[in-house]
């Protein structure tokens, strides 16, 4: 799957308890957004919510294969703290 930088991604189900444990982040309520190709991996912004917080991991590294998109519909808390994380000024 070709990878779009500054995309809405998450985690592949399969894999959500190795990058829960990994990263220390809520694996199954994380946006993943891609900020630069290493090849085969991507480094990632991985931002949640939690409470008001809206914590951040910066950097982190996926294997390609281990992300899929974000469909609006389907994953709308994770499509909504997309548009307000990237453009702060959007309201839903």
């Amino acid at each position: 799957m070709q990878i779009q930088l500054n995309k809405p991604y998450k985690i592949v189900p399969s894999m959500l308890d190795v990058y829960e444990r990994h990263y220390n982040v809520p694996a199954a309520l994380s946006l993943v957004i891609p900020t630069r190709i290493l090849g085969e991996e991507v480094a990632c912004d991985v931002r949640w919510k939690n409470n008001e917080a809206l914590p951040v991991t910066r950097h982190a590294v996926f294997v390609s294969e281990n992300l899929m998109p974000i469909e609006p519909f389907e994953d709308d808390e994770l499509y909504a703290l997309w548009k307000t994380t990237t453009n702060p000024f959007l309201q839903e």
